[in-house]
Order: structure tokens, then C-alpha cells, then sequence
């Protein structure tokens, strides 16, 4: 079956730097509170900073592209669900990818830092 491809509108908001979280590259989800609950959000900057790009409430499985000013621009992401995400390199959830544990952070994307142009949802 072939998998429909959608394109997610964002919800950008300019965020100042969040205080008291640590450098950890993953670690479980409390620190990014400007994320909604259940809600996978990515960040323009590392530590949760910049912009923010809210998934919605109708993101629960498929392949989504990144819309407009985030695709390939994200640095940081929280995973505030109870099941894990995967940021893919191209559209169409192809390429590269990173898998996200569900409940957890990452303050830096490391090597995939601003590669991500879609996200997929596994069961």
C-alpha cells in the first residue's frame, strides 16, 4: 500500500533560550515546556530555542514533509508523545534518518543538525 505523503501546516513562534537545562544530547521530555502535551515539536536552535514547528493533533502515523521555513532548519526537537518519531533527510521520508524514543528530547541534532525534511509516525 502506498503511503499518502502530507504536507503539516506550522505553528512559528520565536521562543527565548529556555534556563536550567543541560547539555545532554537525549534525555527524558520535561525541559522543552513551550512543547504542548502530545505533540512532537522541532526547534530552530539547539536547547529547544528559536522558532518552533508543532506538529498537530492529526499527526498520529504516515509520512509528513516539513513545510516552508523548517524543512532542513531544525536543530533540536521534543518528542512530548508516548510513541518515537523519525526525522528523514528528504521528502517523502527518504534518506537519512534519526529515530526519536517517544518522551524524549534531543538538545542537538548532532550530525543530522538541519538535515530533517520530513518526519514519520511508526505504529
Amino acid at each position: 500500500m502506498k503511503s499518502k505523503t502530507r504536507t503539516v501546516a506550522a505553528v512559528v513562534s520565536f521562543t527565548a533560550s529556555l534556563v536550567g537545562i543541560t547539555a545532554a544530547e537525549a534525555q527524558p521530555a520535561h525541559a522543552a515546556s513551550s512543547c504542548p502535551a502530545n505533540a512532537p515539536c522541532l526547534y530552530q536552535d539547539p536547547m529547544w530555542s528559536g522558532g518552533i514547528y508543532v506538529f498537530g493533533p492529526g499527526a498520529t502515523s504516515g509520512c509528513w514533509n516539513i513545510a516552508g521555513y523548517f524543512d532542513n532548519r531544525t536543530s533540536s526537537i521534543d518528542n512530548n508523545r508516548s510513541r518515537p518519531i523519525v526525522l528523514w533527510q528528504y521528502a517523502g521520508c527518504r534518506g537519512e534518518s534519526k529515530y526519536v524514543y517517544e518522551n524524549w528530547e534531543l538538545s542537538s541534532l548532532g550530525s543530522f543538525d538541519n538535515k530533517a525534511s520530513s518526519v514519520s509516525f511508526p505504529s
